[in-house]
């Protein structure tokens, strides 16, 4: 992993050194291992370096590609053998001994701007075409790895780290009205595109940037395609396809013989790590693995230890518990916790913040298992629909009778989720009446709230993944594992998310391969049943709720109110609940808190208001 920074003064102004240097340095927590500049008059890039995988032992960035392309980048190429396969007819240069960013360059310099169609992994880079004049930026499919950028005056600055380009004296730090907006009502941004700061917007998932000639434009590279349903002759085909494409994503998440995983007991990440633990133990002679699981041990019924603890037992792996019970809300306010660049939805963020900064302590790499929920959510009124419209009744039929015999139930039918919908619609949560309203007007609030409010209509019973896949949820879930939300040089990858396997995932049959996740029961071949046959369950209650309750009452008033919350909460008193009140109530009105501690958190008011 890396941290990267760049200017380009679009007047040819020489770079100010001092400056980029500073930048570089700031970014030392994302790598440690090695600090580097380049800079060519109106030009310079700055990289930090964790040595995180075999290959980057041989790393340097900045780098070029004969004096005529430089890159600075925070990448990992996926698929490596068929890129350099595709590249060996445009280039003699030696392939097998080049790095993650050589690769990029010579990708860039075979195809151009198409070159991010032969491109896989997880990446955000910026790319400079000396003889064109011309600065590339990009990131991957999915936004894993952000790229933030600053047009201010006569210069184009950009990060990976949101507040390393805060540093530039001209990027102002006014916050953006709309995206205040969003987080108080959804708890993120609508647009992927926005941060919380009004000059620095950022590149969304699966595009591109060329800055030229002092122009700004944007493209979209990849569009999580339609997929037919797949349609296999056995069964056991759709098990082996899947797990080939997983061992190929895991494997490119590997090139390293240590790894941490965040661990559960339930399907998704045991199976990784049941995965992970083959590839090494065929790729290393010598190898150290080891879990990480967070657990409730009194303050919600909980039975995650146990499970984990059986994954742990069977895969010869130790696991490392850490209890959140006695997480305290908002203690990332104490400055000795990392703090989080923008606004977050999480009262328990610091707790995770903490896990992950003990994990990289004694692991460069941690995989997860998320997010196998996103891969494999169906609609089973549609699905039963398509078989019948589709006049597929002998499958119809055999379904029918899967789903009874291993279910032990009706199937449904869309019954129940037709009532629940017009009950929530006869529900529905009212605009908070906390809202400034200059504020919603000027950001118009009200009109998001509806639009957004609505969630997207799904035309087939595998419609339900693909939308999910494309929320802007997804945004802030992915940077709360990148290293400017942890502070610590660990690389967090995903390999349920990579392209190849979600692509795949998207043309399963719902029956039975989405079915309480059949698939990755049927993966899980070898783990003690008692695992593979664990029904999927939510958490036993919510554990910000819990802790708030403890005391017998919910109540927000226990920090002061920053002068800079009222430009966009008006009525701080009707923040203050009774713990009877509804669940999602709460949630609603602790938004205002948690943007209140970001405030604060970042200084932004240098006097206290009154208390809440």
């Amino acid at each position: 992993m890396s941290g990267i920074v760049g200017i380009l003064n679009l007047d040819g102004a020489p770079v100010d050194r001092e400056l980029l240097e500073r930048m570089t340095a700031f970014q030392s927590f994302r790598g440690p291992d090695r600090q580097d500049l380049w800079i060519d008059g109106p030009i310079g890039f700055g990289h930090t370096l964790a040595r995180s995988t075999d290959e980057s032992h041989r790393e340097q960035q900045p780098c070029s590609l004969g004096g005529r392309l430089w890159i600075t980048a925070d990448a990992r190429v996926d698929a490596r053998e068929d890129l350099r396969g595709k590249l060996r007819g445009h280039t003699t240069a030696d392939l097998e001994a080049a790095t993650d960013p050589e690769l990029i360059l010579h990708a860039y310099d075979a195809w151009g701007e198409e070159c991010f169609q032969h491109l896989l992994g997880d990446f955000s880079f910026a790319l400079w075409d000396a003889p064109r004049r011309r600065l590339v930026c990009a990131v991957d499919h999915f936004g894993v790895k952000p790229f933030y950028y600053a047009r201010v005056g006569n210069a184009f600055v950009f990060s990976n780290t949101l507040d390393c380009v805060r540093m530039h004296p001209l990027v102002r730090d006014e916050l953006n009205e709309v995206a205040i907006g969003d987080f108080l009502l959804f708890g993120h941004y609508q647009d992927r595109d926005i941060t919380v700061y009004a000059d620095i917007p950022r590149i969304p998932p699966a595009h591109y940037l060329v800055v030229e000639k002092g122009d700004v434009r944007r493209t979209r590279y990849w569009t999580l395609p339609e997929v037919p349903e797949l349609r296999l002759k056995r069964e056991e085909e759709y098990v082996e396809r899947f797990q080939e494409l997983l061992d190929k994503a895991v494997s490119d998440r590997l090139r390293t013989n240590r790894v941490g995983v965040f661990m559960s007991g339930g399907l998704d990440s045991p199976l990784v790590a049941m995965t992970a633990k083959r590839m090494l133990a065929t790729r290393y002679p010598a190898f150290e693995m080891g879990a990480f699981t967070g657990v409730f041990d009194h303050l919600i019924p909980d039975d995650e230890r146990h499970f984990a603890a059986l994954v742990g037992q069977h895969l010869n792996i130790p696991v490392h518990f850490r209890p959140a019970d006695d997480a305290k809300l908002y203690d990332w306010l104490d400055q000795s916790v990392w703090q989080p660049p923008e606004p977050i939805d999480s009262p328990t963020w610091g707790w995770e913040a903490n896990l992950k900064r003990e994990v990289s302590g004694s692991f460069s790499v941690a995989l997860t298992g998320w997010d196998g929920d996103a891969l494999f959510r169906w609609s089973a009124p549609l699905y039963w629909r398509e078989r019948i419209s589709g006049g597929r009744l002998v499958g119809l039929a055999r379904d029918l009778s899967w789903y009874v015999s291993s279910q032990r139930k009706l199937p449904p039918v869309g019954l129940r989720t037709m009532v629940r919908r017009l009950l929530s619609g006869k529900q529905r949560s009212q605009f908070p009446v906390w809202v400034n309203r200059e504020s919603a007007e000027k950001a118009r609030l009200r009109e998001r709230w509806r639009h957004f409010s609505c969630p997207p209509r799904e035309e087939s019973s595998r419609a339900a993944s693909r939308i999910n896949l494309g929320l802007p949820l997804w945004t802030p879930l992915l940077d709360w594992h990148d290293a400017s939300w942890t502070g610590c040089a660990l690389e967090i990858r995903h390999p349920l998310i990579d392209v190849r396997v979600v692509i795949l995932s998207l043309g399963l049959p719902a029956v039975p391969w989405c079915v309480g996740k059949e698939l990755l029961r049927r993966c899980l071949r070898g783990l003690p049943q008692e695992i593979r046959s664990r029904p999927k369950a939510p958490l036993q209650g919510d554990p910000v709720i819990a802790s708030l309750r403890k005391a017998g009452r919910i109540a927000f008033g226990f920090l002061p109110a920053e002068r800079e919350l009222h430009r966009y909460v008006e009525t701080v008193s009707s923040l203050l609940a009774e713990s009877g009140h509804r669940e999602d109530d709460v949630w609603s009105a602790l938004k205002p808190v948690s943007f209140n501690c970001w405030l604060r958190s970042k200084g932004r008011d240098g006097q206290e208001a009154k208390r809440w």
